[in-house]
């Protein structure tokens, strides 16, 4: 019997003994992917089932692929051309396999569920038991969607890798309409491990985005817990300008005064505009976080704290409660004609509320509010609670901030190895959050 018609018969055999028959493998998403590989890397079997080779059902078929191979990442280079085929390293925690030759590549289905896709390969040598080498004979470029690709994988320990792999990610997406997963292999002694991140995969911006636009929208002011809106509604963001420092860093002067500066966006408020253009999203402050943001103050408009005398940014005008002003007829006679000079209010509900009376009331009020975090400790970048990165086409001091957007991207992830997404925000716009693939970084 060909071997291709082998694997077909006994695929699902195969499966039940490895325990997977009731999530087939073409349909795994990430989670499940790394776990079946992991087993499959675990699985030492002499063969499989019917007499087929031990790739067929154990071990996983990787390609590495080096600086300067061909894209798409399926087509075919020089050397495979020449020699009609592929080579692929078979690892295996018995030992079969050997070094990976570079830090990004893609990963073949196991034998078994390829036949089953009716995408079989051929081997033309198999070494998996000597060199650790398989020869896969070449497949047709421009038919990628019959390839039995399973995933991307990338070295976690380097960056450049992971914006690699993505953009296979991407270039799938675009020929077939289907997502590969990306998963991280930690080569570690011997064959190595995978793992999976939601986070970096691309079409996790898509959901991120909807997530962002629904708390925009939601525009209650307080919190099951009792809490203000600002602890699980609207969206807490902070711009940053350009300078050599990490932009998740309270600047030298935010030290100073004891205030770093965001603002509050909520649907149906004036706040329409970002003073830079490019920066972050805090995730709602609610969330766990291992150093979360802690709200010093709020004004209703600009509160101009960066000329605050040392750690007075929420007292340079004294604080609302101390000059008893507490509704809106009382803001106004002080403040009406000079919004900049406000007094700073609390995180509580009724002063949420009343901020947004204010600036529902006030023509002249600033496009933005200010909202006063408390600083917090430098180079934390992966204790804090950052959702998103995000750049606007216009701010208040700038232009376009897609280039400067993806810098903050890339800096992000060689100081703390995680990434974030970046996104367009616009809030003169419905919706005012889009998530488009091709603005993430490049490698």
């Amino acid at each position: 019997m060909p071997f291709a018609n082998r694997l077909f018969s006994t695929g699902l055999l195969v499966l039940l003994l490895m325990g997977l028959a009731a999530v087939p493998a073409w349909a795994l998403n990430g989670p499940e992917t790394v776990q079946q590989l992991n087993q499959r890397l675990a699985a030492t079997p002499t063969d499989c089932v019917g007499g087929n080779p031990r790739y067929a059902c154990s071990g996983v078929l990787v390609l590495p692929m080096a600086d300067g191979h061909p894209q798409p990442f399926w087509h075919h280079g020089s050397e495979a051309e020449e020699r009609g085929s592929e080579r692929f390293y078979f690892l295996r925690e018995d030992g079969y396999g050997a070094a990976l030759a570079a830090k990004v590549g893609y990963l073949l289905q196991d034998g078994f569920t390829a036949a089953g896709q009716e995408k079989p390969y051929t081997v033309v040598e198999d070494g998996s038991a000597t060199s650790g080498e398989v020869l896969i004979e070449n497949w047709p470029q421009d038919a990628p969607d019959k390839l039995a690709v399973q995933a991307l994988f990338y070295d976690r320990a380097d960056p450049d890798s992971l914006l690699l792999a993505q953009r296979g990610q991407r270039q799938w997406f675009e020929e077939t309409g289907q997502w590969l997963p990306l998963v991280r292999y930690d080569a570690g002694s011997g064959p190595g491990t995978f793992g999976f991140s939601q986070q970096e995969q691309l079409y996790d911006g898509y959901q991120l985005a909807a997530r962002l636009n629904a708390r925009y929208a939601a525009r209650q002011t307080s919190c099951p817990d009792g809490s203000a809106g600002y602890y699980c509604n609207g969206i807490v963001l902070r711009t940053v300008g350009e300078g050599d420092f990490h932009f998740w860093n309270p600047s030298p002067n935010a030290e100073r005064v004891g205030g770093v500066s965001f603002s509050y966006f909520l649907e149906g408020d004036r706040a329409t505009q970002v003073l830079y253009s490019k920066g972050y999203v805090s995730r709602v402050l609610s969330a766990p976080a291992l150093t979360p943001f802690k709200i010093g103050c709020v004004y209703p408009a600009d509160g101009v704290t960066s000329n605050a005398n040392k750690n007075a940014a929420c007292t340079l005008r004294k604080t609302c409660q101390q000059l008893g002003v507490a509704t809106l007829a009382a803001w106004m006679e002080r403040y009406a004609k000079t919004p900049r000079e406000s007094c700073s209010f609390t995180d509580s509900v009724a002063d949420l509320e009343l901020v947004l009376e204010i600036r529902a009331a006030v023509g002249t009020i600033d496009r933005w509010s200010e909202v006063v975090m408390l600083p917090w400790p430098q180079d934390i970048g992966d204790e804090l609670p950052i959702e998103a990165l995000i750049f606007s086409d216009r701010s208040y001091y700038e232009g376009s901030g897609l280039t400067k957007g993806r810098r903050l991207q890339r800096d992000y992830l060689e100081q703390t190895r995680r990434y974030l997404h970046l996104l367009k925000v616009n809030f003169n716009s419905s919706p005012p959050f889009v998530y488009n693939p091709s603005d993430q970084s490049k490698p």
